[in-house]
C-alpha cells in the first residue's frame, strides 16, 4: 500500500542445520505515486468513419480509482466535446459528437496520490450517422430486417446490420445476459435503406450478450457471444 511503513527481515537454511535466527529488522516507507498513464485502445489513431457514438475505451492503470476522458475538435482540447472526470470503468460513450469531423481523444487515470499524466492523443474522423454506416447501393428493404452479427463468435468486434423500409427513429442496445445495458450504437433517426453498424467489446468481458433493435413501432431481439 501507499504512505505505508513496512518492516523486513531474513534467515538462512541449510540441510544440516535447519533455520538460523533471523537478521536485524530494517524498516522502509513506500512511495505514494498516482497511478501509471492509461493506454487507449478505441477509437485508435487515424481511424476513419467512427460512429458518431462510438464507445471509447482503453487499458486500465493499477491502482486508479477514476478516469478523465476529453474529446475535442483540436489537438490542444481547446474546443471540448467532452470532458467527463467520474469514469470509473475502462469505456466512455459520448453523447453524439458532430458528423464527418476529425475529432482528438486523450484519458488519465486517478488514484490516492493524484492523477497520471494525460496518454497520448489519438485522433479520428466520425462517419455521418451515429453508430451507422450507410449503404446507398444496396436494395431497399421490404421490412424492417435486423440480421444476425458476423462474426459471430466473435473477439473483440462484431458488425450488426438492420434494414429500414422508411425514415424512423432507430434504437439500436446491446445487453448482457441479466439484462443491464452495456452500450447504445444507434440512437437517432436513419434514413431508408441497408445500415451496419460495429461494436467494440474490448470493454466488456466473455459471455452472451443481446442486441435489441427499436424502429417505427416495431422491435427485434438476437444473440451473439463474446469469446476473449
Amino acid at each position: 500500500p501507499p504512505s505505508t511503513a513496512c518492516y523486513w527481515r531474513v534467515r538462512g537454511h541449510n540441510t544440516e542445520w535447519s533455520y538460523g535466527p533471523y537478521s536485524p529488522v530494517w524498516r522502509f516507507t513506500t512511495g505514494n505515486f498516482p497511478p501509471p498513464v492509461p493506454i487507449p485502445t478505441f477509437p485508435a489513431d487515424g481511424d476513419t468513419g467512427i460512429s458518431r457514438t462510438p464507445a471509447f475505451t482503453w487499458i486500465g492503470s493499477p491502482g486508479a480509482s477514476q478516469y478523465r476522458i476529453q474529446i475535442a475538435r483540436d489537438s490542444l482540447f481547446a474546443q471540448l466535446l467532452a470532458d467527463d472526470s467520474t469514469l470509473t470503468g475502462t469505456t466512455f460513450t459520448p453523447a453524439s459528437l458532430p458528423a464527418r469531423t476529425r475529432c482528438f481523444w486523450r484519458v488519465r487515470a486517478k488514484g490516492v496520490a493524484g492523477s497520471s499524466p494525460f496518454s497520448s492523443v489519438r485522433r479520428f474522423t466520425t462517419g455521418t450517422f451515429v453508430a451507422v454506416e450507410e449503404n446507398p447501393d444496396e436494395e431497399l428493404p421490404t421490412g424492417l430486417v435486423l440480421h444476425q452479427n458476423y462474426p459471430n463468435p466473435f473477439n473483440p468486434s462484431t458488425a450488426i446490420s438492420f434494414q429500414l423500409t422508411a425514415v424512423s427513429k432507430v434504437s439500436l442496445e446491446v445487453f448482457d445476459i441479466l439484462g443491464r445495458k452495456v452500450a447504445t450504437l444507434v440512437n437517432d433517426v436513419c434514413q431508408p435503406g441497408v445500415h451496419t453498424v460495429r461494436w467494440d467489446g474490448s470493454g466488456s468481458p466473455s459471455g452472451v450478450y443481446f442486441y435489441q433493435l427499436t424502429a417505427a413501432g416495431q422491435r427485434s431481439i438476437k444473440r451473439m457471444t463474446l469469446v476473449k
